[in-house]
């Protein structure tokens, strides 16, 4: 199993803060963007982020 640590989203509806996901539980896997920067970071793994933007 894949995992993904200390996951932290920031400027997002529903932030995370050090969390772990895995392929089996990805608990973010769907957001909305709440200000004009997100910030994103993960201390271990690999973790793929897709955005869209609408004018």
């Amino acid at each position: 199993m894949e995992i993904c640590s200390g996951v932290t989203i920031k400027n997002v509806r529903w932030e995370l803060d050090g969390a772990t996901l895995t392929q089996n539980f990805p608990n973010a896997i769907s957001n909305r963007v709440e200000g004009d920067k997100v910030s994103i970071g993960v201390e271990v793994g690999k973790l793929a982020v897709y955005l869209c933007f609408t004018e």
